[in-house]
Parts: C-alpha cells; sequence; structure tokens
C-alpha cells in the first residue's frame, strides 16, 4: 500500500471533518440556552484525560449539573453524574469556571469548580470501584461573588501553582495551596483590585513573554456597564509590595484599546505559528485578536484580528477558541467558533501581521459556547486527535477524520474466468459518517481509471492470462480502504456466471443452494465441477443447480468450473457465510446490584458478533420492553424506589441473540440516624457536659424498607471528620 497517497493523485490538500459522535450530559438537557462548558481530567491517574461537562440546566427545575464521561469498550460513557449522587447539594450555581490539577499529589487530578456564588468547589478521591468522588467540599469562601472564571496557574510567580479567580466587584484571588493542612488561603496580596477595574472575565496566569517569570493575565471589565462589559487585556506582576502593572510587558496606555472587545472571555498562550515564540490569544463578543508577541502590544492593531460576531444569530456572541495541531503534521491550528454556529480550522503564518489559512469549517447552526467549549485531544484513543465542541443548546460534538471507509468487490467473484477484454467490475462501500471522496481502480498495479465517490461499478480492461483488479476508495478524511480480486482472461475458456446466491451471502442454515449457468464461444458447456473451499463436492454435474452442505459456522468459498467439449475451463467462485452463533453482551454500567437515586438513567453495554454483525439490541426492564436501538446506550425510567432488573437482548443480522442483565434498586429516600441518650449530666439548654476527653457515643441508623441499607456512618466533631464506622450502631 506504500504507493497509495493520502489524496492519491487529487489536487485537494485537506479533508473534512465529521461528527463521530453526539450527546448530552443528560438525555433532558437540550434545548436553547443550555451553554455546555468543557475540560479534561485524569481522575483516576491512569494517564488518559477524562472529559468533564458543566451544563447550566436540564428541564426546568432540573438544574446545574456537572457530568464526566470517558470512551470505554468503544462508545462514550457517562461514568459520573452529579445529580446521581450526595454531591449534588453543593452544587448552587452554574458550575462554568472548571479546572483539573493534582494538588494533593496523589496522582489523581482534582476537580475545582466555581460559579457565581462565592465558593470555590473541589471534588477529590476517585473511587474507581464505585465510580464516584469520595469527597466534594467547598475549599475557599470569598467576600464577594465570583464571575465564574477560574485557572490554575503559578499567579505570584513562587514556582507554584495556585488557584486563580475572579470576582463581580473588580477583584481577583490568588490562592496558595498548603500542602501539610490540604487547604487554600489567599497569597500576602491577595485579593487585590486593579485600578479602574468594574468586573475581571477571564482570569489566566503564564510566561507570556518567554523570560521564566510568571505574569497574571486579566480581561477587566472598564465601565460599570455590566449589560456591555466592555474590557481590556491587563498583565500584572507579584511584585514587592503588592500586585502591580508589569512594568515589562504591561499595555502601553496608547494601545490598550487594541485589546478592547464586550466580554473577553477566552484568553490563551501559544505558538500559534511555530516560531518558538509564545503568541497571546483572546477572544470576546466580536472578535478574535492576535498578538505576535509581547512588543506587539505597542503596535497600533493587533497581528490579526478576526471578526467573529456577525450579529445575525442569537445568542449574538462569539463562541471558544482552542490552538493544537489537530491533524498531527507539527503545526499548530486555530480552532474557533463565531456566532452563526460556524467552526473554523486554519493556521497561522507570518511574523506579524499574521496571515490565516483555512483548512476546513462548518456550519452547525448553533454558537460552541462563550468559553471553555471547544478541546482538542484524543478521546478516543484512536491515535487521532478530535475536535470536542460543546454548544449553546447543551449537546456535545465530537469532531474527528471518521473510520475509513470499508469496500467489497460484488462482482466479478474470486477467480472468475472471463472470455471478454473488458469486465465490468461493482462493488459496495459503506462508510459510518461521511460519503466517499473517490475510488481508484488498478489492474496489476498499474492505475487504470479514478471515479467519483458516488459510483459503484465501472468497465475495467484486462490483459491476456491471470489479471490483479484492486480498487482503493478514499474518504473525505483521506482515509482508506482497499479491496481485489483475481480474474483470469481467456478468449477461448467457458464464462460462469452464478446466479444465486450473492457473494458474501449469509445464511444460519446447514447448507445454500447455488444456482450457476455458462457460456462458450467455441462450443457448448459439457459438465460442471464444484468445491467447497479445497473440498470436492462433486467432479460431474449437469445440474444449473445444486445444494452444498455448510457443515460448521465460517465462511465457505464456493467455486463452480464449467467444462466444454473441447476441456477447457472456465470457473467463477462466492463466499457464503454460516452463522448460528449468537452476539456476545455485555452491561457496563451500571453495574450489577447498583443502587441509583434519579428517576431516569443512562444504561450502557457492548456488544459484537463473531462472524457476521450486531444488528439492534432490545432493552427490557422487569421483562417489559422499552424500545429497541442500534447504539450501545439507551435510557429508562425508574418511577419508584424498588429493585429493576434490566435486560439488553443484541441480535445479529441473521436472528441469533444473546441478553445480559442486571439489578439496580432506586433508593431516593434518606436513612434515618439518631443518637442515643448519653450517659452525662446535662444543662439547662440540654447540652452535655464532661471533664472527661473520652465520650461514649451511641446510634442507630436504618433504611427504608425497599431502601439499599446503610453503607457507613460518618461521625464529625465541630464540622471536622472524627471516623467513619460501617454498622448500623456502634459505640
Amino acid at each position: 500500500m506504500g504507493r497509495y497517497r493520502i489524496w492519491g493523485e487529487s489536487s485537494k490538500t485537506s479533508f473534512d471533518y465529521v461528527v463521530e459522535h453526539n450527546f448530552n450530559i443528560k438525555s433532558s438537557a437540550i434545548g436553547y440556552n443550555n451553554g455546555t462548558f468543557l475540560t479534561t481530567a485524569d481522575i483516576n491517574g491512569d494517564g488518559d484525560f477524562e472529559l468533564v461537562v458543566s451544563s447550566n440546566r436540564t428541564v426546568l427545575g432540573d438544574s446545574y449539573r456537572i457530568a464526566i464521561f470517558d470512551y470505554r469498550s468503544g462508545d462514550y460513557q457517562r461514568i459520573w453524574a452529579s445529580w446521581e449522587t450526595s454531591h449534588q447539594s453543593i452544587i448552587t450555581t452554574v458550575l462554568s469556571g472548571i479546572s483539573a490539577y493534582d494538588f494533593t499529589g496523589d496522582g489523581k487530578d482534582e476537580l475545582y469548580a466555581v460559579g457565581t456564588s462565592n465558593n470555590i468547589l473541589r471534588f477529590s478521591e476517585w473511587n474507581s470501584i464505585a465510580s464516584d468522588f469520595e469527597v466534594s467540599e467547598t475549599v475557599f469562601t470569598h467576600t464577594s461573588a465570583f464571575m465564574g472564571y477560574l485557572s490554575v496557574g503559578d499567579g505570584d510567580a513562587d514556582g507554584s501553582m495556585d488557584l486563580i479567580a475572579s470576582d463581580q466587584n473588580g477583584g481577583v484571588v490568588v490562592l496558595d495551596y498548603d500542602d501539610v493542612g490540604d487547604t487554600f488561603s489567599n497569597d500576602d496580596h491577595s485579593p487585590f483590585n486593579p485600578t479602574g477595574a468594574f468586573r475581571i472575565h477571564a482570569v489566566s496566569a503564564t510566561d507570556m513573554d518567554n523570560d521564566s517569570l510568571s505574569e497574571l493575565i486579566l480581561s477587566e471589565q472598564i465601565t460599570a456597564d455590566n449589560v456591555e462589559s466592555l474590557t481590556r487585556l491587563f498583565v500584572y506582576r507579584r511584585l514587592p509590595p503588592k500586585f502591580a502593572d508589569n512594568p515589562e510587558d504591561d499595555l502601553p496606555v496608547d494601545s490598550t484599546a487594541t485589546t478592547e472587545d464586550n466580554f473577553g472571555h477566552t484568553i490563551i498562550f501559544n505558538d500559534i505559528n511555530m516560531d518558538t515564540i509564545t503568541d497571546t490569544i483572546i477572544v470576546g463578543k466580536n472578535y478574535l485578536k492576535i498578538f505576535s508577541a509581547s512588543y506587539s502590544f505597542t503596535n497600533p492593531s493587533p497581528s490579526l484580528e478576526l471578526l467573529i460576531n456577525d450579529q445575525t444569530s442569537d445568542p449574538s456572541m462569539g463562541g471558544g477558541a482552542a490552538v493544537a495541531d489537530v491533524n498531527q503534521d507539527g503545526q499548530n491550528e486555530l480552532i474557533f467558533s463565531a456566532n452563526n454556529g460556524t467552526i473554523y480550522v486554519g493556521y497561522i503564518t507570518g511574523s506579524g501581521p499574521f496571515t490565516f489559512h483555512l483548512n476546513w469549517s462548518g456550519n452547525f447552526g448553533t454558537s460552541f459556547g462563550m468559553r471553555d467549549s471547544i478541546l482538542v485531544y484524543d478521546i478516543d484513543n484512536d491515535g487521532e486527535n478530535e475536535i470536542i465542541l460543546g454548544d449553546t443548546m447543551g449537546q456535545i460534538l465530537v469532531l474527528g477524520k471518521g473510520d475509513a471507509p470499508s469496500i467489497t468487490i460484488d462482482s466479478p467473484s474470486p477467480s472468475y474466468v472471463s472470455s471478454s477484454v473488458s469486465i465490468m467490475v461493482s462493488w459496495t462501500i459503506t462508510s459510518e459518517f461521511s460519503s466517499v471522496h473517490h475510488t481508484d481502480i488498478y489492474v496489476d498495479s498499474i492505475f487504470q481509471k479514478r471515479v467519483g465517490g458516488s459510483i459503484t461499478s465501472s468497465e475495467v480492461f484486462l490483459n491476456l492470462g491471470p489479471n490483479n483488479i484492486e480498487l482503493v476508495t478514499y474518504s473525505y478524511a483521506g482515509k482508506i480502504d482497499y479491496a481485489n480480486v483475481s480474474v483470469l482472461l481467456d478468449a477461448n475458456a467457458p464464462q460462469v456466471t452464478i446466479i444465486s446466491p450473492q457473494n458474501n451471502f449469509k445464511t444460519d442454515l446447514t447448507y445454500v443452494q447455488v444456482t450457476y449457468n455458462a457460456t462458450d464461444l467455441e462450443g457448448n458447456v459439457d459438465f460442471y465441477k464444484i468445491y467447497r473451499n479445497e473440498t470436492i463436492i462433486t467432479l460431474y454435474t449437469t445440474e444449473l443447480s445444486y445444494s452444498i452442505s455448510l457443515p460448521s459456522d465460517g465462511t465457505w468459498n464456493i467455486t463452480i468450473i464449467a467444462v466444454d467439449e473441447t476441456l477447457k475451463e472456465g470457473k467463477s467462485s462466492i463466499y457464503v457465510i454460516r452463522d448460528t452463533t449468537p452476539p456476545i453482551v455485555s452491561i457496563t454500567s451500571p453495574l450489577n446490584g447498583a443502587a441509583v437515586k434519579v428517576s431516569n438513567l443512562d444504561i450502557y453495554w457492548t456488544a459484537s458478533d463473531a462472524i457476521t454483525s450486531v444488528d439492534y439490541s432490545e432493552i427490557f426492564v422487569d421483562s417489559v420492553s422499552k424500545g429497541t436501538t442500534s447504539s450501545n446506550t439507551f435510557n429508562i425510567d425508574l418511577l419508584s424506589d424498588i429493585s429493576y432488573l434490566i435486560e439488553v437482548v443484541t441480535y445479529d443480522i441473521l436472528g441469533n441473540f444473546a441478553s445480559d442483565s442486571i439489578t439496580i434498586t432506586r433508593d431516593t429516600v434518606n436513612p434515618l440516624i439518631s443518637i442515643e441518650p448519653i450517659a452525662l449530666p446535662q444543662l439547662t439548654d440540654g447540652t452535655y457536659y464532661t471533664n472527661n476527653p473520652l465520650v461514649s457515643v451511641s446510634w442507630n441508623a436504618t433504611d427504608n424498607l425497599l431502601g439499599t441499607g446503610i453503607k457507613q456512618v460518618q461521625l464529625t466533631i465541630n464540622g471536622a471528620v472524627y471516623g467513619t464506622y460501617f454498622t448500623r450502631s456502634n459505640k
């Protein structure tokens, strides 16, 4: 295959992205104004990133959701959802700012999240067996409400990572981490309020000018008008005795307006033009602006400015952006979204001013968020990067090159003997995501012709003797598949045609009835010989239809040989596939015996078939069919607090089937616990008192009759966890 280029002889220099997958944080989470915020995290410490998704609402009264997805067993599975756990109670606003970092040093990322309250939340200590965080907590409470922006960086230039957040009163907090106490607290000069700032939007910290010192970069709102939220970029550094304007690379007064836009929501630092110098990319309501390096701030205009809001579509707001080597060619690409739902992918050249070269664009009809809505990484572990998008309708879209198409030659059959110098070749192409760009035809490794992707047959010219016909089909993403067939050209040989069944016929019977005929230019066909693989079925028959046994499951090659009166032979073959083996199905989530507290539940499973292919699955709840699907996930309703038997029955294309089942319990009633009277004297208000540092405490914990039972009891003293016990009562 080394001779085939990605586009053959085509002059096309780019490729199309296709929607490989489309899902939601929750089945009901779709509709206008369902903002979707994305980040990645290695929550289980296995070196593989999970996708973290936050959404502002699902249905009325069902708000503020966060979930984690992972690609497992060939599908995107939701492995954690806040609303299915006790952690939901601490989420009181939209968690639009989410960052992941391993501050605790246990090899697992913690999730840090902020909304428009004055709290920063942390989800930590991931338990892979329970598929849940052990701890959710507030790690910092600010004096005023946050803006919903959060980042991890060295905000105070001390060589260690900090949490950085912005508030609604023009303030910034830089939080140092204390690994001894596992706590976050303000830097000595945090919080601070930049002069003239009414609110702070995007915040970030990086060494933006490559001087080995970290800067704090802010998108400051410079007017009190929150409807317009006019912002400019400012650069600060932790200088004694406080945070102050960076004297080295701050924006000069006369050029600060070059960074001006409404709602400055995204700040990116990356080497966008591959010149080893860090570039600054900022995105707001109307523009995406790129500054080639810190010195370009002194110029009267950015190195590149792109309009991303034509104000013709709601929301009238430019979308997110990302910089990454999407196609892994060693060149960074710029990926961004306009307000009308168009995604752009291209690359930058020049050293300032820059030039943007469009590689690909696609219109999806809905804007992809304001920020934190575009990620690039290999989410499905196929060795190729994907673009992950979160839009304002609550959707998560995975863009990629898709799978390669699959091509199968239908005619002629293998080892076909032709008496004509030309032959009609026909084929079938299947492609999961998009149409085929073109198909190239080779005979004995020599290119003969190219046909368009919609064409599935063509006349091919043969050479005298044996010929190897090879078809190479190309998808719009540049991926290929190929198939070949051997044909013999003998002008005097009989020509055999197998009338039925068609090539690659599939059956669950123990035999196949084959019908055929033959023509001969020099005389009459005398008799036929028939083979199954290399086994002789008959060496002489004049019948034009023959029943051939299929001893076992598998693929069988049926060959019909016509012999004329001069003993010249012509032949044709087909493949017949016998399949009586059921597919394999396994429910992967939830686990058997799991307890849930939701009214609807997503079920995930894997399904495969060793010989043919899976057709569909039917889902049963307590032996009642709830529907069928060709995917590997299904949402079911759980209306009461009882145990449910969930069964997935998977069928292959011949009707063979297999099933897997689990039992789960819905439990939405909180357990009851009571502390038994303590053998100590009491004050008039009922408070016990003692001078003994040891106190015996007893309790009794019960769950409702149809509940899942008591898992554990946690004892706290003044809010601090004293111990965890695994019995209903204890002393």
